[in-house]
Formats: C-alpha cells, sequence, structure tokens
C-alpha cells in the first residue's frame, strides 16, 4: 500500500485588500471585520469559537488563556472627522433591532488597521450607537466621551 504525504501551505493575505472582494456588501465587511479579530484574539492567545446560524446576538466566543469564556458582537467601522461612530442597533428593511446587551460581555469595533476593546458595562446605557474619538471634543465635553486610544488593543480589558 502506497503512503500520501499531505503538505499545508499558508499564505499570509492582507485581508483588507483583496481585489476580489465586493467591499460595499455590508455582509462582506462584517466578515472581513470577524476575520480580523479572530486572527488578533488566537494571536494573543485565545481560543475563539465560531456560533453556528445567524440567530445569536453575538459574533465570536473567546475563551482568554486562564479559561474565562467571554460573548463578543463585532463591528466594522471607518473614521469620520476622527470619531469611529458604533451602531448598537440594527436597521434592515423589515426590521430594526437593539442588541441584547445582556447576552454580551465584549463589543470589539475593527477598522482596517486596528481593534478597539469595549466592555458591554461602558456602552450598556446607549439607546442606538456610541462614539469613539480620536481627539478631545472642540466644546470641553468630558461626559460621556470615549476616547479611542482607551480601548485601543485593550485586551487586558477581557482577562
Amino acid at each position: 500500500m502506497a503512503t500520501r504525504q499531505f503538505c499545508i501551505l499558508t499564505i499570509p493575505v492582507r485581508i483588507w485588500s483583496l481585489p476580489h472582494m465586493n467591499y460595499n456588501n455590508t455582509k462582506t465587511k462584517g466578515n472581513i471585520a470577524e476575520t480580523f479579530v479572530l486572527y488578533k484574539l488566537s494571536e494573543k492567545g485565545y481560543s475563539v469559537s465560531i456560533p453556528f446560524g445567524e440567530n445569536c446576538p453575538y459574533d465570536l466566543i473567546a475563551e482568554s488563556p486562564n479559561g474565562k469564556l467571554y460573548r463578543i458582537q463585532v463591528r466594522k467601522c471607518s473614521w469620520k472627522n476622527n470619531v469611529l461612530e458604533v451602531p448598537v442597533r440594527i436597521i434592515s428593511k423589515n426590521y430594526t433591532r437593539t442588541l441584547d446587551f445582556n447576552r454580551i460581555e465584549m463589543f470589539i469595533v475593527s477598522n482596517e488597521k486596528n481593534l478597539y476593546v469595549i466592555p458591554i458595562k461602558e456602552i450598556k446605557d446607549c439607546k442606538a450607537s456610541f462614539s469613539l474619538r480620536k481627539t478631545k471634543p472642540k466644546n470641553n465635553q468630558k461626559k460621556k466621551i470615549k476616547m479611542a486610544k482607551d480601548y485601543l488593543e485593550a485586551y487586558h480589558l477581557m482577562p
């Protein structure tokens, strides 16, 4: 009996610059963001699972190196005027749905280069969206302002 040898080839790919992808499709954008989050969490030693089906209020489940589980909602957002506006309400042609914050522990916002890790307890009062800012507001407002740098790759918030 002949034996066969198999070789698995891993090719690094910049997931944000695949030329054949239709980036105007929100499903594609979400899939790319989830893949990026999965990669970054795995790189940090988390075990990551993807729930089966589309009916879960979370996109990923991550187990920290010390065994704690986190249900994670992922959002893909882009900077506009130094602000990442992150929706927590989903609006489609047929329905409007606000996320069930009781079934999510972490929110991870992805842009083209970075991840922002936000515990749900810090955004639970949001009705439609929350913002992460690169710069302080011009009117010097301090209440309910979330600076992006405080959440940038903040894996320590997921012990």
